[in-house]
C-alpha cells in the first residue's frame, strides 16, 4: 500500500474531493464514477482522478479521491460538481477541497484508512474488487512525474518514486 501512495504523491494532486451514496456495490460505484469522471471532462479534459470507495461504520458508503486538472492548482467549481453529479445519477453531497502543501500523504492514507482494521478491510477490499490487495481507481494517465511530467503507469510510477525515496534516504543519512 505504501508505494502506491507515493506513487499516488509523485503524480501531485491538488484536491481531494468526497462523494457520499455513491452506490451500492462496486460495480453500481465504478459505473456512477466513470459518469462523474466522464461529465468533468466535457469541462475540464485534462481532469484525472483517482479515487477508492469505503464503508463508514454507521454503514454510509462513500469515495475519498484526488485529483488534478492538468498542470494548475484549479479545482472544481460547484456548478461543474453538480452537473457532474447530475450526469451520474448520485443523489447525495460531493464537496472537493483544495490540499494543502506538504500535507499529501495525510490525505493518501486518509483515502485508504479502512483498510487499518481488520473489521473494515474486507468490505473495502469488496468495494473496491480487490480481494486481498490494495486497489485505487485513476483514469488513464492519473500517474505522472510531477506536475508537468511525463505521463507513467502505475508500475512506473511506483518504481520511480521509490528510487528516489531510497535517494532522499541515502542523502540525509549522510548529512547526519
Amino acid at each position: 500500500a505504501r508505494t502506491v501512495a507515493y506513487a499516488m504523491d509523485l503524480a501531485e494532486p491538488t484536491h481531494a474531493v468526497t462523494i457520499t451514496q455513491p452506490g451500492t456495490n462496486s460495480a453500481e460505484i465504478t459505473k456512477r464514477l466513470r459518469l462523474f469522471t466522464s461529465a468533468v471532462r466535457e469541462k475540464y479534459p485534462d481532469f484525472q482522478m483517482l479515487w477508492a470507495a469505503e464503508e463508514s461504520e454507521d454503514g454510509m458508503i462513500h469515495v475519498h479521491g484526488i485529483y488534478y486538472i492538468g498542470n494548475t492548482e484549479r479545482g472544481l467549481s460547484r456548478k461543474v460538481i453538480e452537473y457532474a453529479k447530475g450526469r451520474a445519477g448520485i443523489p447525495t453531497l460531493c464537496f472537493s477541497k483544495p490540499i494543502p502543501r506538504g500535507a499529501r500523504a495525510q490525505f493518501m492514507g486518509y483515502m485508504t484508512k479502512t483498510l487499518g482494521d481488520p473489521k473494515t478491510a474486507a468490505r473495502f477490499h469488496e468495494l473496491n474488487r480487490s480481494p486481498s490487495r490494495l486497489r485505487v481507481y485513476q483514469g488513464r494517465g492519473f500517474f505522472r512525474d510531477g506536475a508537468g511530467g511525463r505521463p507513467l503507469t502505475l508500475r512506473e510510477a511506483k518504481k520511480l518514486s521509490f528510487q528516489r525515496s531510497r535517494s532522499r534516504a541515502s542523502t540525509s543519512a549522510l548529512s547526519a
